[in-house]
């Protein structure tokens, strides 16, 4: 027999919508990134503009014998809106900050990394202080590798498609020299940049690490763990409605 599990859109104007989310375990086994809220499906803003994401704004729960996990679908990077743990009631409240957000944004619409190289078992690029980390990139947005610390002279960084792919230079524009004042890289995104890998065009590909374009739907599914026979979850969330395009 299968579970049972009910969404309903309780109301949906042009600022908020309301949902009431449903659940009983009974033996299908856990959820796993079901889609609960899809935001193409909410009502359009007074110009015609689709919803692209949501912000929760208030969530009253009632969790019994499992664990809930609301998440941001597609979002990779900070994945996690909310962990509603087993055996617990009660109301989360966050009008004040301005709401969980369903979309990883950045508050810019350019993000600067201070590029700095160190030494760690050989040469390798620092991105804000940590060495050679992984990275993702939102689309339609413009990232700085800015270079101007001295210890970049001799290592100018750039991009290719992959570890052991030809060079990307689309969107991409240097300036300056590596270690000199205004010395930096830039990259604008698009929905079409491909995985890519920044590296030294001298000393080649192990002074960098992977760079991934993600695209956050905007949508909210839930993950559940620990369920069994007659376990459930009643929730009702109030959400913001964003019209931005990431």
């Amino acid at each position: 027999m299968a579970d049972i599990v009910s969404i309903k859109k309780q109301s949906d104007n042009v600022r908020e919508a309301v949902f009431q989310f449903n659940y009983q375990y009974v033996d299908t086994g856990n959820e796993s990134a079901v889609g609960k809220i899809d935001v193409s499906t909410l009502d359009k803003n007074s110009n015609g503009e689709d919803c692209t994401g949501i912000k929760i704004l208030s969530c009253n729960f009632n969790v019994a014998g499992m664990t809930v996990k609301v998440l941001k679908e597609g979002d990779t990077q900070d994945p996690i809106m909310l962990n509603l743990t087993e055996d617990q009631s009660g109301m989360f409240d966050f009008t004040d900050t301005g709401g969980l957000p369903s979309t990883t944004e950045l508050t810019e619409a350019t993000r600067t990394y201070a590029v700095t190289v160190v030494n760690d078992g050989g040469n390798k690029f620092a991105l804000g202080g940590v060495t050679a980390p992984p990275i993702n990139l939102l689309k339609n947005h413009t990232y700085i590798f800015d270079q101007s610390n001295g210890s970049n002279a001799g290592h100018p960084i750039a991009f290719k498609q992959g570890a052991a792919g030809a060079s990307y230079t689309i969107g991409v524009t240097s300036t300056g020299t590596p270690g000199q004042a205004g010395a930096k890289t830039t990259i604008v995104t698009t929905a079409d940049t491909p995985f890519l890998y920044y590296y030294c065009t001298v000393h080649g590909d192990g002074m960098g690490n992977g760079a991934t374009l993600i695209n956050p739907t905007g949508d909210v599914a839930f993950t559940t763990t620990g369920a069994a026979a007659n376990d459930s979850y009643q929730i009702v969330m109030r959400v913001k409605k964003n019209y931005k395009v990431q």
